[in-house]
């Protein structure tokens, strides 16, 4: 039996080593949220009420997010003053998932589809790794075999082992619940829309989910604070590094676009970002020589293409999300 020392990074999105939320990204989300609480009876946005100890919405609370009970789907819709709405349905063979988001004109869009509940069930239950990890218990070959089958994988960053989330697998493993949301993007935008126009409404509809951190375990697997695609949709909520993968996973449904998820410090934090020539006011980032334009799917702040939520990032890792 030999033993292993691992670093693990928390890859939570804004959480680095159990601390706290940095006070500047906390107003960075709060920006956000303001922006949506209602202008008529001035009531707190009921999704920042939720209890941060909870793993997932109750039924009571989709459905407090869905609206109020006087107004019907289409009227929820266009009243953009209301809480962005995501109601999860759970059959005995499918998911039935209604996510309301705004467009770049602030209208209310409504996205409605069904989703295998084995698929969507399955893919949670392959993550994560056995709690224990990292105690260096295992063998070099147990070490390969459960990161493999956990989708996580070993990276060296600054001169450090780290056991990270392998994001490109993760993506590539989820395309079959982020192909429904593919094609509902497809409808909304027109069959001669630009990939452009792919990407900013891919950008707001993850922005316009809810913030909140996954846990660092569930049961009695490790999971990083990372919800791969099948559990986002099927929770509602996501922090950057969910959302980032999320938007990479449904972007390999079309192959002309190029994406990658970026790791930086200062904060902690992941951004997703598509190759391609910025203009001279986008932010990018320059990996193995060619150019990627940054694209913050995190929300709540309405950021686009190009415009980055913070000032001095430092890149730390850089992760291309091929569709092969």
């Amino acid at each position: 039996m030999k033993s292993f020392v691992f670093f693990i990074l928390l890859l939570g999105g804004l959480f680095v080593g159990g601390t706290r939320l940095k006070a500047y990204f906390q107003a960075f989300i709060q920006e956000g949220t303001n922006r949506y609480i209602s202008q008529k009876d001035g009531q707190q946005n009921p999704i920042q009420k939720r209890n941060e100890q909870e793993d997932e919405p109750t039924e009571d609370e989709q459905k407090k997010n869905a609206g109020k009970d006087t107004k019907t789907g289409n009227e929820r819709v266009k009243n953009t003053q209301d809480a962005n709405a995501q109601t999860i349905k759970k059959g005995t063979d499918k998911y039935e998932f209604t996510y309301i988001f705004r467009d770049l004109t602030d209208k209310g869009v409504q996205f409605q589809w069904t989703g295998d509940k084995k698929i969507y069930d399955k893919l949670p239950r392959q993550f994560g790794l056995p709690k224990d990890f990292f105690k260096g218990n295992y063998t070099q070959a147990q070490v390969d075999e459960f990161q493999r089958k956990g989708s996580f994988r070993q990276a060296v960053l600054e001169g450090k082992p780290f056991t990270i989330p392998d994001y490109r697998k993760i993506a590539k493993d989820n395309k079959p619940v982020t192909l429904p949301l593919y094609k509902l993007l497809c409808k909304y935008i027109g069959n001669n829309a630009t990939p452009t126009k792919l990407i900013e409404a891919l950008m707001v509809f993850c922005q316009d989910i809810p913030y909140k951190r996954p846990p660092a375990s569930r049961g009695n697997r490790y999971i990083g604070e990372l919800d791969v695609p099948a559990k986002m949709l099927t929770v509602g909520t996501g922090d950057c590094d969910t959302k980032s993968v999320l938007f990479a996973s449904v972007l390999l449904h079309q192959p002309s676009i190029k994406v990658a998820v970026v790791l930086v410090d200062n904060p902690g934090h992941m951004f997703a970002a598509i190759r391609g020539v910025p203009t001279a006011y986008q932010a990018h980032i320059t990996h193995q020589g060619e150019k990627y334009i940054i694209c913050e799917p995190v929300g709540n702040a309405r950021l686009p293409i190009g415009q980055l939520g913070f000032k001095d990032c430092r890149t730390r890792l850089v992760v291309k999300i091929s569709p092969k």
